[in-house]
C-alpha cells in the first residue's frame, strides 16, 4: 500500500509563487520531535541517563527552563536563554545533585538531533520555494544553538537555504516581535 503525502494549499502555493522570500519557523513546523509532547524528550532523557527519579528530573529540568528565563529577564531583559544557561540553573536543583549534568547536556544535544523529523507538508512548501528560487530562510525561538538546529535541519533533508536565526543566539525572539525587523534588515526584506 502507497502512502500519499497531503497536498500543499492552493492558498499557500499561491503565497510562496508571490513572495520574495519564504521563511519557516522550525520546532513544530518545519522540524517535529517524535515524542507525543514536549516534555516526553526529557522524560525519555531521564531514562536513557539512567536518572533515579525521572519524573523529578523532567520537573527539574522543566523549573530550571522557567528559572532561567526569569533570570535573563531580570538581570538583562532578554526574552531567550542558552541551554547552559538552563542547565547552571538546574546545578541549583536536589534532583541534579548527584547528576553529571555537563554528560547530560550533551545526551540531550544528541537526543534532539535523534528525535527530530521532517514535517511533510512544510518539507513540500520548502520544496516548492528552492524550486522557484525564493530566499529561504529559517527562524525560530529556541534555547538550542544555531550549529545543532542547523544539524537538525540537515538531517530532515532542509539545505541550500539562505539563512538561519535562533533567538538564543541573535538575543531576540518572534515572541517579542523584535526578531522580524532584524531579519528583514540583516537580509534587506520588504516586511510587506
Amino acid at each position: 500500500m502507497t502512502v500519499t503525502a497531503p497536498r500543499l494549499p492552493e492558498s499557500l502555493t499561491a503565497a510562496i509563487h508571490a513572495a520574495e522570500a519564504v521563511t519557516f519557523d522550525i520546532f513544530d513546523t518545519a522540524l517535529v520531535r517524535a515524542v507525543e509532547n514536549p516534555v516526553d524528550l526529557f522524560l525519555l532523557l531521564a531514562h536513557e541517563a539512567h536518572c533515579p527519579d525521572p519524573h523529578a528530573w523532567a520537573q527539574a529540568r522543566i523549573a530550571a527552563e522557567r528559572l532561567a528565563r526569569q533570570r535573563a529577564w531580570e538581570q538583562r531583559q532578554a526574552a531567550e536563554v542558552s541551554l547552559p544557561e538552563i542547565y547552571a540553573c538546574l546545578a541549583e536543583c536536589p534532583e541534579a545533585i548527584t547528576l553529571d549534568l555537563a554528560a547530560l547536556m550533551a545526551q540531550e544535544r544528541k537526543l534532539e538531533l535523534r528525535v527530530c523529523q521532517r514535517q511533510p507538508l512544510v518539507g513540500q512548501a520548502y520544496e516548492l520555494a528552492r524550486r522557484l528560487g525564493k530566499r529561504v530562510g529559517f527562524i525560530s525561538d529556541m534555547y538550542l544553538d544555531a550549529p545543532l538546529i542547523a544539524a537538525m535541519l540537515d538531517k530532515c533533508g532542509y539545505r541550500d537555504y539562505e539563512f538561519l536565526h535562533v533567538s538564543s543566539a541573535v538575543g531576540k525572539t518572534k515572541a517579542h516581535g523584535d526578531l522580524y525587523p532584524f531579519v528583514h534588515a540583516r537580509h534587506g526584506l520588504d516586511p510587506a
